[in-house]
């Protein structure tokens, strides 16, 4: 939808790496603090199976890993990480189209909110 969903406060991820998991409508989300202050938000599921690639409620990571088969994701949700890539798959795998869907962030007062709909209109205007 092109709803803005409320997903935390700022203090709640407050270092690089602090993260918390959420919810926005069905989807489960994680919310990163990334290294450069900014945050992130996407989909808390491996696009491999599907298995969820974080699970726990929060705390502060270097990475997640989804369970199922190992696959790797930074704090930023990028693949960084298959094992037997080579052996696995073909030459031309391309791990940049493999990351969890990445949501739209924005905050008001300290409070996180993010929204799927890329044509939705801004944080402010909504």
């Amino acid at each position: 939808g092109r709803s803005w969903i409320m997903l935390g406060h700022e203090t709640h991820v407050p270092k690089a790496g602090d993260f918390l998991t959420a919810y926005m409508g069905e989807d489960p989300v994680i919310l990163v603090r990334q290294k450069d202050r900014s945050l992130k938000v996407f989909l808390n599921q491996c696009p491999h199976r599907g298995m969820r690639i974080c699970r726990t409620d929060g705390g502060n990571a270097k990475s997640f890993t989804c369970s199922y088969h190992g696959w790797a994701y930074d704090i930023g949700g990028n693949l960084v990480n298959v094992p037997y890539e080579s052996e696995a798959f073909c030459e031309d795998f391309n791990k940049a189209e493999w990351g969890p869907g990445q949501a739209r962030v924005e905050t008001y007062k300290g409070l996180i909110f993010a929204n799927w709909d890329k044509n939705a209109p801004n944080l402010r205007e909504y």
